[in-house]
Parts: structure tokens; C-alpha cells; sequence
């Protein structure tokens, strides 16, 4: 959606996500401008949000 202004994203995955290979997130946040790319290990791709310092960066991030 080229229409939508977008200030910046925030693109949060785990590097062993079983489900969405690492490299989508990777090549999703290179070509979004002002994305960035938050990564977890260990937390597949249903658990993330059990990574507390995980949770802190989004609410960091959203505060902003």
C-alpha cells in the first residue's frame, strides 16, 4: 500500500522461526524505509512474546 505514510515499522522475528524462513524478515525489513528488525532466538514463531526483553523493545518502540 504505497498510499499509507508510514513513519517506521518494526519487523520482529525469530532467527529459527520454523514457520517463515529468517531471510523473508530480513529481505521484508531491507526494502520497507525506516523499518527495523527486531530479532529473537529460541522463540520459535508462536512464543515471542514470552521473551520479556522482547516485550520491553515493542513497548519501547510504541511509545515512541
Amino acid at each position: 500500500y504505497p498510499e499509507l505514510k508510514i513513519r517506521e515499522a518494526l519487523i520482529i522475528h525469530d532467527r529459527f522461526d520454523p514457520v517463515v524462513p529468517f531471510s523473508s524478515a530480513r529481505a521484508i525489513a531491507a526494502g520497507w524505509p525506516n523499518a527495523r528488525l527486531l530479532v529473537s532466538e529460541g522463540y520459535g514463531h508462536f512464543r515471542l512474546m514470552k521473551n520479556p526483553d522482547l516485550i520491553a523493545e515493542v513497548a519501547a518502540f510504541l511509545g515512541d
